[in-house]
């Protein structure tokens, strides 16, 4: 071991070192310095101190100063304290450094020399008792006088058992640890007795750790323990004087850091660590700038066998057992992030500069880069990682913070910069205990004095060593870890170390980490469920249920019907017709027609015939089409008359099926003679090919009759009773749409395209929809759904949890379905239902198909890491057509056993497997993307692009923030001087591509950036402007108010600027879904129903304009929603008291609580829990009482709120407020109104932009059904919540709460106007008996104690957006301002009074504040903010809005806010008064805080600490 590894081990262990004359003074814990080291220090005595001096430019070893530096009047903190007490700013209030120490005393115990002894250490380290005070913006050291004394607390609990004793150690020390310091204010250092019995006590010291670190609280200890032994014994003290203090050593650094060493080391790090990779570790929660720093630990055991076997390692590879711990765990995170180059933090004593019985945060954190590249074996890494290891400690002075300002890092999405994770081996002494007439020993927690229950990274392993081997923890952020994930990351870890061990001259990669069980998991148990599959082909299928229902309907076309007896006979018609024409097995034969009934005719008659289809959508482009009939080699070719002179010239004989009808239905009406076999192609799908031309999957009868009987078994004829067909046959959704009802009875309604849905004659017979996430979500904001559709089906692109909750919220949709596969594996590979509020997965394995995620070598990843997703199974195709290169590419063979011939299919999917055994999706491996459901190969655009003759190069490249959707751009550099047209180039490219792969911009460059290896450098690719969309054209700007507010719409959709009145919205970039937003923002704008096929029959401004103003004349039929809401109002005869029984005298054991998952909610649950005794059931939407805990805990959680002792008191309760009965059985509906003794009905649906049509489910239907439950069996008193947006707008004078309920007229959106007829339910309920108490919250904010706020609400939104921009709008408006833990408590405590029974309640802030008040109060918070017209402040957020979803909700909803009703508060205020309810809240105790700078301060500081607005730079 050479000198330079003998010091840093030397330094690892905490051993310090410096020296005198020619002395080497070694300074260190006996029970490190081990014979080993002792030998080795006396062998290299000579070179070590030769080493020494030349590397003595910070008195790095320990040589010390010949006298203090001056101390001046302001005393600077260390670098290290700076960055603390700025993340103690950051996140005030929390207990993330605080270090914490229990020690448990036998014995009799002095109590006076203990005070004595604490009194005398707090004299000698004048840190323990400094406190760090700012002073015009800066922090300062402020040391108070040596007779200060320690904060020692004395608590006496006498007559517990000794299990008794145990628990309430272990309360107490999670208590203390837990409780924040103010740094400001001191004292840091509190020390707590705990008196059990007299000879039995627990001491628990508690410090901030800008006071302290390990190494000193083992100083801290070791001096207790000889202070006490002096005092019991009457003796003075028996310890040397300090030689330094921390302040001095503070000052020192500062020196030091500003001499040529501190810019030397400064300028190593900046080099070492530039342009270093961020740690991606997969995570289970989203990786945010807003974290509580909650964390949690995983006991980590490594048997001595290994222990010691890695011992051996370190000796045999000339290392320190530290370096290969490192070395072993960083290859643990570079299997886990597929990255070689990332870093990984480690904690280090520090204490070569100062003398060992210094106290003070001296500890440094380094930074150690890890370079896995090249595939390198487990010793080559290992020789990496000693050289960088080595390397730093000779850099390690640098304090942290100084390391992260010199390379610029920033701490965004993770808790810590530069590293996200830390390995930490232990090696700080343990101080013995030896007390007079007591035994002293240390209680559980860590090494470290660090707080259990916190993570100050995402992932710290910390290691030591015991008498059993290697011991410690795995700590995790539980922002971003489940207990689950670090559990398997520590027996991952374990296995890799015997791996390692075992075979260290093998390459990382193909090291195992999986144990067997986990193994046979992933390659077996997941696999999908074996089911029989007959040997017949697809049409047999179908023959088969034409013998059993043949006069029942199979097809619905328009006004057309066909049943399977009509389909058969005509399919086996033109099947004859085919074989006479000559088509054998495999005869590939095109179809291309229009959406009728032709389509399944067509295909039907093919697969009868032996041929296999060929789709071919007339929709294409003729080149598109050219290609496919090219490459498919086509001899015959079906379509329609009409659709002749459209098709591409082809040497296929073309058969039309309306003209040439006569000799088809000339042809034998009987089934064709079998002469295909299952293992014959049955149709080929095309997609998207990279070099740009089309590749053709080939897939066979008994790939889709596999399928088929897959689908059967999940869905039944019942639910395929009317299958919507509206998805292009070249899509193979198509497969599963025409062929699963033709196979179980059930019939096909066709349809040109999903939009069309609401408009056909067959729309109310609709039972199952199967379509793309994009064409459901325009269904459903334009209210098309049938109420017949119980079952939707979604695939082709990424599915979010929202759209799936809105399905749901419709009432009549039993399942919501996410299916995922490749074509090449016959239409969907995997499917899972997904449940109301949870975040969709792609599910299982469909039947006799297996799924496997892989790496690179082709083995199976661990549970939660990502890896390409291989498909295996009877679903698989035979390849692409022509091209068997590309086949044996992605087609390969499978290493996990089966059949010898069995392949899997390389999808390029990038996806991970859950604990629970299903698959998260992650996206694409290449460039091919799935956009609005449809797969595009970016090369192929390219490919099109680079045909024009005016194109040199071209790539496109997949953008978001373009208006509403993902789009694509296209980069391209001219041949000439001439610029590039775009709507040139778009014209070109809609000749040759379907409208999906027309790009959305165009971006003209001189060239495109490259990578130095020759390559186009994507990332590097500047940002669009949104000029480059659309064709030159003359411009006319709107005319009129109508088409100026048309093309303000426009604006926000397509995010183009400049929009004429002859400007075409699909040339501008606009698609069929965009339309649809067009259509809800203009119903909303101008208060009419417009019919979508309206809009698109005017696409241009002008046109559509004229279409909506024919609307606003009445030539279209307009909805009454006043009249709905009215006839809605009428309660049912049914609610009555009738012969229910009295209410429950006395406290209340069990009542129910809506809302609970809200924000409200939470706080209303919190303040229930505290003030009653009750038992309260919570109306959840969850998948099992576990799942809706879960959410519970969590929402309660993120405010703040959770409390274990909670957790007895809750029982959630699976339902929906928006279902009959609460979602619940009958059974379950009866058991709760026999239970339940009181109603807290809290929950709605709140949104200010949906239509009441939206709201009326959940906020309407939803109270009727609270209020038969709270009439049935027993009456139970209902606290309603409604809102004071029930009342009327524009009135100056308040609105008293005993005014009666006006009519709905001047009620504005369908949030308002749905509460409106709930309280109507509610008050005619009252009416007939009901003990009922109405509470109407005005704006709630956040909790004035601890700011914490929904950010989901307008205000936050808003400040979010001025604080964004820098400015805010001038506005003469008020805001009410009412925090929500007064709101809560004021439920509670109002429901509680006899006399509140038959009353309403105004639960506002009595005082009001002004916009310009709030600005004010934020300028003096330090956020600069420019007051500017609304308007111009509007235009602003809308330049802002684009990246920032929330801020696109704020701008989308302000921009409908008439002129009239502008403010930062929304609408026009309704004034409320409150006086009633605030005489009945005397003596309660409850009181509404006044808006002034501290709660506003309160609220911005939440805001910040959360990461929902950035911190002000002038604080």
């Amino acid at each position: 071991m050479s000198v330079r590894e003998l010091l840093g081990t030397l330094a690892a262990k905490g051993v310090r070192l410096r020296v005198d004359g020619d002395k080497l003074v070694v300074e260190a814990d006996k029970a490190v310095l081990t014979p080993e080291l002792r030998a080795g220090l006396s062998a290299n005595k000579a070179d070590i101190l030769v080493f020494l001096r030349k590397h003595s430019s910070r008195e790095e070893a320990g040589s010390e100063p010949t006298q203090p530096l001056a101390r001046p009047e302001v005393i600077p903190l260390s670098s290290g304290q700076e960055r603390l007490w700025f993340l103690d700013r950051l996140s005030p209030g929390t207990s993330q450094y605080n270090v914490h120490l229990g020690l448990r005393v036998r014995g009799a115990l002095d109590t006076k020399a203990l005070r004595r002894s604490l009194d005398e250490l707090v004299r000698r380290h004048e840190v323990l008792r400094t406190s760090f005070p700012e002073v015009e913006g800066s922090p300062r050291q402020v040391i108070a006088s040596p007779d200060v004394g320690v904060d020692l607390t004395i608590v006496e609990v006498p007559g517990l058992s000794e299990p008794q004793r145990e628990e309430e150690i272990q309360r107490r020390s999670d208590e203390l640890a837990q409780r924040p310091f103010d740094l400001a204010r001191g004292p840091l250092l509190r020390v707590a007795l705990v008196a059990l019995g007299t000879d039995d006590f627990a001491l628990f010291v508690t410090k901030h750790h800008i006071i302290t670190d390990g190494w000193s609280l083992g100083v801290f200890v070791r001096e207790l323990s000889a202070l006490y032994a002096s005092f019991v014994r009457g003796q003075p003290a028996a310890l040397p004087p300090v030689s330094m203090q921390f302040a001095d050593s503070a000052l020192r650094e500062r020196a030091w850091l500003a001499g040529e060493p501190g810019a030397r080391e400064r300028a190593y790090w900046k080099e070492k660590l530039k342009g270093l990779p961020p740690l991606q570790l997969p995570v289970d929660h989203a990786v945010s700038t807003s974290t509580s720093h909650r964390g949690a630990t995983v006991p980590v055991f490594l048997p001595p066998a290994l222990s010691e076997a890695l011992r051996e390692l370190a000796s045999r590879e000339g290392c320190s057992l530290f370096m290969v711990l490192f070395a072993s765990f960083s290859a643990l995170l570079q299997r886990y992030s597929g990255q070689a180059d990332f870093g990984v933090g480690t904690v280090i004593a520090n204490r070569g500069s100062v003398p060992a019985e210094l106290i003070g945060f001296i500890a440094n954190t380094l930074a150690l880069r890890c370079d896995l590249s090249g595939e390198p074996t487990f010793t080559q890494w290992l020789g990496r990682a000693r050289k960088t290891v080595l390397e730093a400690l000779d850099y390690q002075a640098l304090p942290f913070s100084e390391v992260v300002q010199a390379v610029g890092a920033s701490r965004d999405g993770g808790l810590n910069p530069l590293v996200r994770a830390c390995f930490t081996l232990e090696n700080i002494p343990a101080p013995a205990l030896e007390l007079p007439g007591t035994s002293w020993s240390f209680l559980n927690g860590a090494p470290d004095g660090s707080v259990e229950g916190v993570a100050k990274f995402e992932l710290s392993l910390i290691l030591a060593s015991g008498e059993k081997g290697l011991a410690g923890m795995l700590e995790y952020s539980r922002e971003v870890f489940d207990a689950s994930t670090a559990e398997r990351m520590v027996g991952h870890f374990q296995m890799l170390l015997e791996s390692i061990v075992a075979h260290p001259d093998i390459p990382l990669s193909k090291l195992p980490l999986l144990t067997a069980e986990e193994r046979g998991r992933l390659l077996s148990d997941w696999n999908g469920p074996v089911l029989g599959v007959p040997a017949v082909c697809m049409h047999e299928f179908v023959q088969a249920q034409v013998e059993r229902t043949p006069q029942a309907v199979a097809v619905v076309s328009g006004q057309r019907t066909l049943t399977y007896a009509e389909l058969n006979r005509r399919a086996n018609q033109l099947a004859h017709h085919l074989r006479r024409l000559g088509v054998r097995p495999e005869e590939r034969v095109g179809l291309c027609v229009e959406r009728t009934e032709d389509v399944v005719i067509g295909l039907l008659a093919i697969l009868k015939a032996g041929g296999a289809y060929v789709p071919l959508d007339p929709a294409y482009p003729k080149e598109r089409l050219a290609l496919i009939l090219e490459d498919a080699q086509v001899p015959l070719l079906l379509t329609q008359q009409r659709l002749v002179p459209e098709l591409p010239s082809t040497q296929a004989r073309v058969v039309c099926l309306d003209t040439d009808w006569p000799a088809i239905g000339a042809e034998r009406e009987t089934n064709p003679e079998r002469t295909t076999a299952p293992d014959a192609i049955a149709y080929l799908i095309y997609t998207s090919g990279s070099t740009g031309k089309p590749k053709g999957v080939m897939i066979e009868h008994r790939n889709a009759v596999a399928f088929l009987i897959w689908a059967m078994s999940v869905f039944s004829p019942k639910e395929l009773a009317g299958t919507l067909a509206s998805t292009s046959i070249c899509f193979d959704l198509s497969v599963f749409e025409l062929f699963t009802p033709l196979c179980c009875g059930a019939k096909v309604i066709v349809a040109k395209n999903a939009l069309e849905l609401p408009e056909l004659p067959a729309a109310r017979e609709v039972t199952l929809i199967n379509t793309v996430p994009s064409a459901m979500g325009a269904l459903l904001r334009s209210g098309a759904v049938p109420s017949s559709v119980a079952i939707v089906n979604l695939a082709g692109e990424a599915l979010a949890g929202a759209l799936v909750d809105q399905i749901y919220q419709l009432g009549h949709v039993r399942d919501v379905f996410n299916l995922y596969g490749p074509s090449e594996t016959t239409t969907y590979s995997t499917f899972t239902r997904v449940s109301r509020g949870q975040t969709p997965t792609i599910g299982r394995p469909v039947g006799n198909t297996q799924v496997y995620v892989l790496d690179s070598n082709r083995e199976p990843m661990p549970i939660g890491v990502p890896g390409e997703v291989y498909i295996g199974g009877l679903g698989v195709a035979r390849g692409y057509l022509g091209r068997p290169e590309l086949t044996a590419e992605r087609f390969v063979h499978s290493p996990f056993g089966g059949a010898p011939e069995a392949r899997l299919y390389r999808t390029g999917d990038l996806a991970r497997w859950l604990q629970d055994g299903q698959l998260e999706y992650l996206g694409r491996m290449d460039h091919q993307v799935k956009l609005r459901g449809f797969r595009i190969e970016l090369g192929e655009i390219g490919a099109a692009l680079l045909e024009h003759p005016g194109v040199r190069d071209a790539v496109v490249v997949v953008r978001e923030g373009l208006g509403a959707d993902k789009q694509l751009v296209a980069y391209v550099v001219g041949r000439g001087e001439k610029a590039l047209d775009p709507a040139e180039l778009r014209d070109y490219l809609k000749s040759r591509l379907p409208e999906y792969m027309v790009p959305f911009l165009f971006v003209s460059l001189d060239a495109l950036p490259l990578t130095p290896n020759g390559k186009v450098d994507r990332a590097a690719l500047p940002a669009p402007e949104r000029t480059h969309a659309g064709p030159a054209k003359e411009h006319v700007a709107p005319r009129t108010a109508g088409e100026e507010s048309l093309a303000a719409i426009w604006r926000q959709v397509l995010g183009v600027e400049q929009i004429g009145v002859h400007d075409n919205f699909f040339e501008l970039g606009g698609h069929s879904l965009l339309l649809y937003r067009v259509l809800v923002l203009a119903r909303s704008a101008s208060g009419v129903d417009i019919p979508l096929r309206a809009l698109l029959q005017a696409p241009t401004l002008e046109e559509m304009t004229r279409a909506i103003e024919a609307a606003k004349t009445g030539s279209l039929p307009a909805h009454d929603v006043t009249a709905e809401m009215e006839a809605d109002a009428v309660l049912d005869a049914g609610i009555a008291l009738g012969k229910a029984l009295p209410p429950v005298a006395g406290a209340l054991r069990t009542v129910l609580l809506t809302g609970a998952t809200g924000f409200l909610g939470a706080f209303l649950l919190e303040e229930l829990c505290r003030k009653t005794d009750a038992r309260i059931y919570c109306l959840v939407r969850s998948k099992t009482e576990q799942d809706g805990m879960l959410r519970i805990r969590k929402n309660l959680e993120s405010y703040s709120l959770w409390n274990e002792a909670l957790a007895p008191r809750i029982v959630p309760l699976r339902g929906d407020i928006g279902q009959p009965l609460l979602g619940l059985s009958e059974a379950e509906f009866q058991r709760l109104s026999e239970e339940v003794d009181a109603i807290y009905h809290n929950g709605a649906l709140v949104n200010f932009l949906y239509p009441y049509e939206s709201m009326r489910a959940a906020n309407v239907l939803g109270t009727r059904e609270i209020l038969r439950l709270a009439t049935r069996t027993r009456i139970k008193p209902l606290h309603y919540v409604s809102t004071v947006s029930v009342l009327p707008l524009g009135r100056k004078a308040p609105i008293r709460e005993d005014e009666p309920l006006e009519g709905p007229t001047s009620l504005v959106g369908g949030y308002a106007q749905s509460k409106w007829v709930a309280e109507k339910l509610v008050r005619e309920a009252s009416r007939r008996g009901l003990p009922v108490t109405i509470l109407r919250p005005g704006r709630v904010t956040g909790d004035s104690r601890t700011g914490a706020w929904n950010t989901d609400d307008l205000v936050c939104r808003t400040l979010k957006g001025c604080v964004r921009m820098g400015m805010a709008p001038s506005v003469d408006a008020l805001l009410d301002l009412t925090p929500v833990d007064y709101v809560s408590s004021a439920i509670v405590a109002l429901s509680m009074r006899p006399e509140s029974i038959g009353q309403t309640y105004h639960l506002v802030n009595p005082q009001f504040v002004r916009a310009d008040e709030m600005w004010s109060h934020m300028r003096a918070f330090g956020y600069g903010l420019r007051v500017l017209p609304y308007d111009e402040w509007l235009a602003q957020l809308g330049a802002v809005a684009s990246s920032d979803s929330e801020l696109g909700d704020l701008l989308m909803f302000l921009q409908q806010v008439p002129p009239e009703d502008r403010g930062v508060g929304g609408p026009r205020m309704v004034v409320c008064d409150s006086g009633h309810t605030l005489k009945a809240l005397e003596g309660t105790g409850t009181f509404c805080p006044s808006v002034d700078a501290a709660l506003i301060s309160t609220y911005l500081s939440s805001l910040v600490h959360r990461g929902f607005l950035k911190a002000p730079e002038m604080r």
